[in-house]
């Protein structure tokens, strides 16, 4: 499932308390002018200056480049709004926040941008509903019109603030593991694809044990558990590529080969035939060692990718055990386990090493074997 995160708590209540002070301010003001005055103000002038106090509001502007961004951003929102809200006030509303949005997101990646866009665009339309509701209620002329409107102008603040600042801060996750481990499930069969899923099953539960710890304790153990389980993927993924694409005969079967071999030089009288049957025999032996050496590897990573698997067991349930723990109690706890994953990082590391030299190995005296072959039949 998506890993749905939030940038900056700080920074939100600081969108929502300035879109909503701005907009009340402007709302006041406008109801001011329009009383004294005695007339309406321009609605290209309302939605412009609603657009630089809403600008302001979600991305205040710090140098004077920044406020040629916002100016343009708010020119360009007022003139798409109003040019729609000819024909439909709630897609003038949508159009008007879709560009305000684009212009708050304009620091994020592009899924960022996409999600801020989306959020000035319901924004703004739902704000406008809100504010409507209240004239409605009456509230605009709620004991002076520059007090009511303001009332109104900060509630339309409040809402727009809060839903466009929801879209600037929140965020996707993009997680290394489960990422790797997709890609990788395809490829994995049998007990390695079983030990892979606990394996990551039980990183899920530990980093959720971990959550409710301080960041200074959890991000250390946290990182070293996903160190070590896209090492395991990695190995892993590496033993699903070798049993895939493995094309090379059993060890019984090569044993089986050589000794066959073993009888043929022993009955051949030619020297020449004798010669060639023992570099077949030669190349066999060869590949027999390697294709040894390989299940070795193999029986080792097996064994530690359980051991890895043991170990976080161990870490959710201390973990669980001691998440009201102080500081120093949960530190001494988690130590040793610490230093137990970091060695098997280091010795997953040594086994992927070694499966990779040993199938390298292995495949050169395929080749090696299959060239011999073919000069031997070529004589």
């Amino acid at each position: 499932m998506p890993d749905i995160r939030f940038r900056d708590h700080a920074e939100f209540h600081g969108q929502v308390l300035r879109s909503t002070l701005a907009c009340a301010g402007l709302a006041a003001a406008v109801a001011t002018l329009e009383s004294l005055s005695g007339r309406s103000l321009p609605l290209s002038a309302l939605a412009a200056s609603g657009g630089v106090a809403l600008a302001w509001g979600l991305a205040p502007p710090r140098s004077a480049r920044a406020w040629i961004h916002a100016l343009g951003a708010v020119g360009l929102a007022t003139l798409v709004g109003l040019l729609a809200a000819r024909r439909d006030l709630a897609l003038g509303g949508a159009l008007f926040g879709a560009a305000l949005g684009l212009y708050a997101g304009a620091s994020l990646e592009r899924l960022g941008r996409a999600i801020a866009v989306l959020a000035g665009a319901l924004a703004v339309p739902l704000a406008g509903q809100v504010a409507q509701a209240l004239l409605d209620l009456g509230v605009g002329a709620l004991v002076h019109p520059a007090l009511g409107h303001g009332l109104v102008g900060g509630a339309f603040g409040f809402v727009a603030g809060t839903v466009a600042g929801l879209g600037r801060q929140l965020f996707m996750r993009r997680d290394p593991v489960e990422n790797a481990y997709a890609a990788a499930r395809s490829n994995l069969r049998g007990e390695l694809l079983e030990l892979t899923e606990r394996g990551v099953e039980t990183r899920r539960r530990v980093l959720a044990a971990l959550a409710g710890r301080p960041a200074e304790e959890r991000g250390p153990l946290a990182k070293a558990v996903d160190e070590l389980a896209l090492k395991v993927i990695a190995v892993a993924a590496r033993f699903g590529e070798v049993d895939r694409d493995g094309q090379s005969e059993s060890a019984e079967a090569l044993v089986a080969r050589i000794d066959a071999l073993g009888r043929k030089i022993e009955e051949t009288e030619d020297p020449v035939a004798r010669g060639h049957w023992r570099t077949a025999h030669d190349a066999l032996l060869a590949q027999l060692g390697h294709v040894r050496q390989i299940s070795v590897s193999r029986e080792r990573a097996m064994a530690r990718l359980a051991s890895y698997q043991a170990t976080l067991e161990r870490l959710h349930l201390a973990a669980v055990h001691h998440r009201t723990a102080d500081t120093e109690r949960f530190a001494a706890e988690m130590r040793p386990i610490m230093d137990q994953l970091s060695a098997a990082g280091r010795d997953l590391e040594c086994d992927a090493h070694g499966i990779g030299e040993s199938t390298a190995a292995a495949d050169e005296v395929m080749s090696a074997q299959q060239s011999g072959a073919s000069a031997s039949s070529s004589n």
